[in-house]
């Protein structure tokens, strides 16, 4: 487990191994990164060949711009860091969200749907998912609320 503990605000996170684009080396994996007093972050950037397990932001009302890339199944074994948990219960804004390579569940990007819509602004957010899975049901639901309000929701 990481935590930073003290941190309150700060403007820019970005976090990744840059020793994994090479064969043979294999990914920096964190089972659980915390953020217990965070409220505030401009941008929060995990790149690839970074993988966490659980996020846990619990006071984290304000992040512009939030990025996470797990890595491809060529590096890990499938089912291994696949399908995290990011923790941001109290979120009020965020403008630009992307999740790509997590292998995240139906259930999870429901979740976070359903969560995004009373996240300000009320249009005009981006929330973009690459090789993730589709929503089901009332996450189907959910997006079409979002984009008719004036979002941006894109599956790759």
């Amino acid at each position: 487990m990481a935590a930073f503990p003290k941190l309150e605000e700060i403007k820019y996170f970005s976090i990744c191994s840059y020793n994994a684009d090479t064969i043979g080396d294999t990914p920096m994996i964190i089972d659980t990164l915390r953020f217990p007093q965070l409220k505030s972050i401009e941008t929060f950037k995990s790149e690839p060949f970074f993988t966490v397990n659980t996020l846990n932001l619990p006071k984290l009302e304000y992040c512009k711009n939030f990025y996470i890339r797990g890595v491809g199944n060529d590096y890990i074994s499938p089912g291994t860091y696949e399908n995290p948990t990011i923790n941001f219960p109290v979120l009020s804004y965020c403008e630009n969200f992307t999740m790509m390579f997590n292998h995240s569940s139906a259930e999870k990007i429901n979740n976070y749907l359903h969560q995004f819509l009373t996240i300000q602004p009320i249009n005009s957010k981006i929330l973009y998912f690459e090789q993730e899975s589709f929503p089901t049901g009332q996450g189907v639901l959910d997006q079409q609320t979002l984009i008719n309000q004036g979002n941006t929701i894109e599956f790759y």
